[in-house]
Formats: structure tokens, C-alpha cells, sequence
């Protein structure tokens, strides 16, 4: 049969057509029985005697081969679905036809926040927001009397007038404002608006009020800012003409109260009428805040009363700065950083030497100290810069101050440091065996740029230096090196109980670094865990120090003030902590080893206070190459060994377009990124993140402990199919927030190794 056509529809009843498109010789059925349902519920039948909505069954038919029929008690802004089919006279029924979907119509929204803005002594501007579905908006207008008795005038949106009710042009919703013009000054006004759309006109808002502004008697004064500091500020202006009689200032932060300028106390105070008398040209405003965004604007007294406000004018005060911060230093560098102000547009930096009375600025296009006056100073985005250039052991200090819109500020207090000597450093050995030596290679940064070197060695003797190749951790013919400025240096397949010398290339300096001397085959001893500790602990850590004897040198790197037990017997307290701004979920059934976080104090004191806690299960292989680089390492990285880290097999492996369940958006998510979790069951959660290590009778596996920065990394949902199997893994998180990444690698801190031990069977 063929469908339904929608005739008409209303807030809460439609008007349909049967038969439609039927041509002359074509006959439609005698009988039609129309059903309706909400999109979704149980469809019900349509009785054509009460136009209403009736069960299944009951109800009356449609005759006739074309027809019309309302359908009325929908509900408002509601969606519908409509169908028929013929009757027979035997009462069976033949096929339906397709849906017709219709959605009823809606009375408008109340309109909201209306504003009346720029007022002055006969015009206004009147603002709204648009709710959906409105066409017109009907905005009318009467000045306020006692007892609200003033007839209402529409707004022209053509003339900007007010007009007799019933004429005028409603302006269009879709505009969000309208002038009105033609008003009486010093007049208070009411007004209320009512929206329409194709149902008709929706309710009224409350009247709101608003008065326009004395008639100008005169010329207002123009303000001038003189001169600002942090506290104060100096206006001025032009002497009015001789039928003033006194002069008004007012004032106030940005988009607050206006407040008035107190010619007695030099203030801005809320309730002051105090007034400056016209041979007074200028004023200084005291007690601002530093770094703070004001508006001035002054009006005159004249015989009619008083002008209207002058446009104001804005003033940021001038702000000083925290001392500069001195990170790492080299012989030549210094990484400086800064805290800036919110207001501040520009940056400068000064620094020199501890005793010379000429102060140099810190250039940023290169990084090196330049004349007063000349350079590219930090934009007030910036907050760090190494400074480059600088003379070995020598004293420095430096200072910095911003600019606001009215200028600079003064120079903060002094920093003062000393640069090392030009050797310190460059290369350092932090393991040898019986044939292999883990070295730390740190070149400093130089004015030209020429910051890589590389590292060359030879046996004690009449023997030729031969060249590092870092990426395969074996020596080579002069010339075949690696040139590297930072990093661990591998290098094995050396001669056992042999002495050997090492040092790095020429430098910048044209320097090379103080020769090391390094005897290999030295035993290493490391520290017995205290006989007082728990025994499972006991065994975990034993664990940890036969996989680290693979590379004594780790071991140097364990810290006993953050080992803790979390077994059964040793930890009954709760099992969820607040740390940072999320949960800290114990890692229950796991004993931690600390390890040194090699971070600056100042760093680690705010990691472990503000960053999040969280964990990254781990093989005991990759756990070695994390400890070498003292951070986690996302797919794509070098480690030290020379090898690339690849996503493990099994695990996804390409970019894809996914829902985020835990924000709802859409993402592409990688897997080349660092993953953690808030929960330690996750990271053990199968065989997904972890590979067991046996050790004395009794398997272990290994996670480390991390803090992450808040605000750094992304939230999403497990993916290791737990959802899937409706497994709930923790408790205490939802499988929807279980999964933490990013692509940043300087984010976090490793703050201990995790060991689980599981008994063989």
C-alpha cells in the first residue's frame, strides 16, 4: 500500500492523507486501518471517531479509497512513526507500508539572558541568546512607572524605534541583538521579549530594567597616563574651560565596580564623592595592585550637572618578577628558567660576571649574552633558555624583569652561580667488568654549536687509539666513531684484567676531555638486604639483584629508604591512598625495591607531592635497558645496547580511529607511546605487560613503580580484552579509565621496582 503523507502537523497532533498519489485509474482500498507508535514503543491504533490513540484491536477503521485523518493527544516534540494497510471485509488485513516518521512541533523556549548594554541618553543595545527552533523574536518596551501601568511599544528592527502594538518588524532570533533609539534621557525603561516559531509566540521573561544616561551639558575630560609603576599611576589632562566647576575620575580593575578617585587619601574608594577642582590637571592614583589591568575615564561639572563619562582609558600597572631559577651547569652553559607573570608581553634577562659593572642581555635567537639594547629578548610565552658561551669557572649573576602594555618593570633580585671547570664530567665511567665498561658521556653545548663528540680508547702501551662505535658497543678503526653529546656508551669485547684509556674528541674548546683509566675485571660488592626484613621481601629483592648482577653498575642505583613490603603480613592498613589528584591503589601482594630518581631535589620533592602514582609492568630484560636510561622508553627508541624498542608481539600495532570511553571522543590511537596504569592488577593482567624470571625454586615477575606529571598524559580504556569477557580488573578503577599513555618521555619518575613472587608448582 502505498505510505502515509504528512498534511499538517502541530505541538501535539498531525494530519494525515491515505491513498495518496493514487491516479484515476487506479482504486485505492474501501477500508484502512492506520497504527502509530513513539519511535521505538508499541505500535497502537489510530480511531478515526475520537482522532485519538486506542490499543490494538479497538477502535474503528478509515473508509473510503482516499482520505484524510488527524491524529491528536501526541506528545510535544516527540518522535512518531505512522503506517497503514488495507481491510478486508473478511477482516483480514493486507501488507503495511513503510514508516512515516514525523517529529511534532514545539512551543519556543523562554528566550534567555537578555542584556541591555551601551546605554547612553537616548539609545541602548539589547543582546540575547537564541534557543533552537525560534524564527522572530518580539521585543517590547514602556518606561517604568508606580504602578506598572505605562502601555508596552514593539521594537521596529528597521527603524530601531518603538512603535504602537501591532506594527513594526520583530527582528530575527537568529541575529542575537538589537539598537533601540530615540529614548528620553535620564529615563528608566523596562523591557520583555517573547520568541516564535511556526507554533506560535512562547512565554514572556521577566521585565528587566534599565536607565538611560543624563543628556551631555558639556565636554567630557580625555585622561592621559603619565607615568606607572607597580603600585601607582599618574593621569593627567587637559584644564577645562572657565564654566566648569570641578572635575570627577573614576576607576576600576578590568570588567569590575567602577570605584572613585579620593583627591584626600589618593585612593580609589566604592562610595567617595570627592572631586578635584578644574586648575588641577593632574592626579596620582596609589595603593593599585602589581601587574594588574585598569580602566580611568573623568566627566565635568558644569552648571546643567554633569557631563557624561569620557571613554576610558586602560592602564596596566608594572609588575617585578621571582629571581631566576639555575638548573644544570656546565663549563659554558647554564639552563636558566623563569616564572612570568600573566600580564607580562616581553621578558628581559641581564647577566654578567660577579664583580664588572656591565650588565649583557640574554640574546635568544643565539642563546649567548650581547650588549645592552640588542638582541631578541624571551617572548612572555618562554620560560627556559640555556645560555651558552660562558667562561669556565667564573661567577655569574642575572636578573630578570617584564613588560606590560605601560612598560617594564624592575629587575628582579640577583642569581648567583659559578660554572664548573671545562673538563668535569665530559666522560665518566660507571661500570667495568671483566671485558666490557659502561661510560656517561655529557658534552656541554657551545657557542657555535659544535656539541658532538666522540669517544676514542686504546690499551695502556705502545698501542693506536681506535674509535666507539656506540650503535653496535665495540671499537673501530680511527674515523669509523659515533659523535654523540650525551648519553650511555656501551662498549664490550674488550681484553680481561687489561688497563685502558679513554677520552672524548677535540671539543669546541679544541679540548679533549681528561683521560680516564680504567682497570677492568674489579669485582663488584653490593649491600645484603637487612636480616631484620620480611622473608618474602627477602627473597623478591634476591630476585632483583641476580637479574641486576647482569650489569653490576645498576645496583649502585638502588635506594633502601623506598623499599616496603605490601605482602600479606606486612601491610593491613588500606588499600587506597590519596597522592597527588588521583588515588594511589596499592600495589597489594608486590614488594617494592626504591631506586634513585637522579632527579634535582627541588623536582623530586614536587614529583612525589603533586605528580600521580602509577605503574608499567615490564620483562626482566627490558627492565635492565629502562635502568640504563633511568626513564621508560616508548616504541621507536634507541636503547642502550644499540637495538630499536618495538611493540611487543601480540599487542597492537598500527594507528587506528577509536571512541575514547572515557571522554567519549574519537582519537587515534597509537601504540607507540609509553602506557601506565593506576592499577598494578592491570599491568599483570594475563600475560599482556609481563614475563616471568625464575629464580631459586620460585618464579617473579617485575613493574616499576612511576610518578607521572598530571596533565601530561591521555586516559582511556583497558586493551586487553576484559571488557570483552565482562571481567571487572580492579575495584577500584573502571576498566574505562584503567589505561594511561603519552607520547612525552621527560614526564615521569621512576621511583621504584615492583617484585611479585609466585611459587612453582
Amino acid at each position: 500500500m502505498a505510505p502515509l503523507k504528512l498534511l499538517e502537523k502541530d505541538v501535539n497532533t498531525v494530519t494525515l492523507q491515505w491513498g495518496a498519489g493514487l491516479t484515476g485509474q487506479q482504486q485505492g482500498p474501501s477500508h484502512v486501518e492506520v497504527r502509530c507508535r513513539r519511535y521505538g514503543e508499541t505500535w497502537m491504533n489510530v480511531d478515526p471517531r475520537s482522532n485519538q490513540l486506542v490499543p490494538l484491536g479497538t477502535g474503528s477503521v478509515c473508509k473510503g479509497s482516499t482520505g484524510t485523518i488527524i491524529v491528536g493527544g501526541l506528545e510535544e516534540n516527540a518522535d512518531y512513526e505512522f503506517t497503514c494497510c488495507e481491510r478486508g471485509s473478511n477482516g483480514g488485513t493486507g501488507p503495511y507500508s513503510d514508516p512515516l516518521a514525523i517529529k511534532t512541533s514545539s512551543k519556543p523556549n523562554q528566550v534567555s539572558k537578555i542584556h541591555v548594554s551601551e546605554i547612553t541618553d537616548d539609545a541602548a543595545l539589547i543582546t540575547w541568546e537564541n534557543p533552537n527552533g525560534l524564527f522572530d523574536l518580539m521585543l517590547k518596551l514602556r518606561k517604568k512607572t508606580v504602578n506598572d501601568e505605562g502601555d508596552w511599544l514593539n521594537i521596529d528592527s528597521k527603524t530601531c524605534q518603538a512603535v504602537q502594538n501591532g506594527q513594526g518588524k520583530a527582528p530575527s532570533a537568529d541575529t542575537r541583538k538589537q539598537s533601540i533609539t530615540e529614548l528620553d534621557p535620564n529615563t528608566e525603561y523596562e523591557l520583555i521579549s517573547r520568541g516564535g516559531n511556526d507554533v506560535g509566540w512562547g512565554p514572556s521573561t521577566e521585565p528587566i530594567t534599565f536607565t538611560t544616561q543624563l543628556r551631555s551639558v558639556g565636554k567630557a575630560i580625555k585622561l592621559t597616563c603619565d607615568s606607572t609603576n607597580r603600585t601607582n599611576a599618574t593621569l593627567s589632562w587637559e584644564q577645562p574651560n572657565q564654566e566648569a566647576f570641578c572635575v570627577a575620575i573614576r576607576g576600576r580593575k578590568k570588567d569590575q565596580e567602577w570605584m572613585t578617585f579620593d583627591r584626600s587619601k589618593n585612593r580609589l574608594l566604592p562610595s567617595s564623592e570627592s572631586s578635584i577642582p578644574t586648575s588641577q590637571t593632574t592626579a596620582t592614583i596609589k595603593r593599585l595592585e602589581e601587574g594588574t589591568i585598569y580602566e580611568f575615564s573623568g566627566r565635568v561639572l558644569y552648571r546643567e550637572g554633569w557631563s557624561q563619562w569620557a571613554d576610558s582609558i586602560t592602564v596596566t600597572t608594572l609588575i617585578g618578577m621571582q629571581p631566576v631559577t639555575i638548573g644544570k651547569i656546565t663549563c659554558c652553559t647554564a639552563h636558566f628558567e623563569w616564572e612570568v607573570p600573566d600580564v607580562a608581553v616581553n621578558i628581559a634577562i641581564r647577566c654578567r660576571k660577579v664583580g664588572s659593572d656591565k650588565w649583557q642581555h640574554v640574546n635568544t635567537r643565539t642563546n649567548t649574552l650581547v650588549p645592552l639594547g640588542e638582541g631578541i629578548a624571551p617572548r612572555a610565552s618562554d620560560h627556559a633558555i640555556v645560555l651558552r658561551g660562558l667562561e669556565e669557572k667564573t661567577k655569574y649573576e642575572t636578573a630578570a624583569c617584564a613588560r606590560t602594555a605601560s612598560g617594564w618593570g624592575s629587575y628582579s633580585q640577583k642569581t648567583i652561580f659559578e660554572t664548573p671547570p671545562a673538563n668535569c664530567e665530559v666522560l665518566k665511567c660507571l661500570e667495568a667488568t671483566a671485558s666490557s665498561v659502561t661510560l656517561k658521556l655529557n658534552v656541554p653545548s657551545f657557542k657555535d654549536g659544535r656539541d658532538k663528540v666522540s669517544i676514542r680508547c686504546k690499551k695502556e702501551g705502545d698501542n693506536p687509539w681506535m674509535d666507539v662505535d656506540a650503535s653496535k658497543g665495540k671499537l673501530v678503526t680511527r674515523g669509523n666513531g659515533t659523535a654523540l653529546s650525551e648519553g650511555i656508551v656501551y662498549v664490550e669485547g674488550l681484553e680481561e684484567g687489561a688497563t685502558y684509556e679513554m677520552e672524548t674528541s677535540r671539543d669546541a674548546k679544541g679540548v679533549p676531555s681528561t683521560p680516564l683509566s680504567i682497570l677492568l675485571g674489579k669485582p663488584y660488592v653490593y649491600r645484603e638486604p637487612p636480616a631484620t626484613s620480611c622473608a618474602c621481601f627477602r627473597r623478591c629483592r634476591a630476585a632483583l639483584i641476580s637479574k641486576l648482577s647482569e650489569k653490576p653498575i645498576l645496583l649502585e642505583h638502588l635506594n633502601d629508604l623506598g623499599d616496603k613490603c605490601f605482602c600479606s603480613g606486612c601491610h593491613t592498613d588500606y588499600a587506597v591512598y590519596k597522592r597527588g589528584t588521583t588515588d594511589y591503589i596499592l600495589p597489594l601482594g608486590w614488594c617494592r625495591v626504591g631506586v634513585k630518581t637522579h632527579k634535582p631535589p627541588a623536582l623530586e620533592q614536587l614529583a612525589f607531592k603533586k605528580w600521580n602514582p602509577c605503574y608499567h609492568g615490564t620483562s626482566p630484560d627490558h627492565l635492565i635497558d629502562v635502568l640504563c636510561c633511568g626513564q621508560l622508553l616508548k616504541p621507536g627508541s634507541s636503547t642502550p645496547k644499540g637495538g630499536k624498542l618495538h611493540v611487543r608481539e601480540g599487542h597492537i600495532q598500527k594507528v587506528f580511529k577509536r571512541t575514547n570511553a572515557h571522554t567519549g571522543h574519537r582519537e587515534d590511537f597509537d601504540p607507540s607511546q609509553v602506557f601506565f596504569s593506576p592499577s598494578i592488577r592491570y599491568c599483570s593482567y594475563g600475560r599482556a605487560y609481563m614475563t616471568e624470571f625464575s629464580f631459586a625454586g620460585h618464579k617473579y615477575r617485575f613493574a616499576l613503580q612511576v610518578r607521572i606529571q598530571p596533565d601530561t598524559y591521555t586516559i582511556g580504556q583497558e586493551t586487553v580484552g576484559a571488557m570483552r569477557k565482562g571481567d571487572t580488573i580492579d575495584p577500584y578503577v573502571p576498566n574505562t579509565a584503567i589505561e594511561w599513555y603519552t607520547g612525552e618521555l621527560h614526564t615521569h619518575m621512576i621511583t621504584g621496582v615492583l617484585v611479585n613472587e609466585r611459587v612453582d608448582k
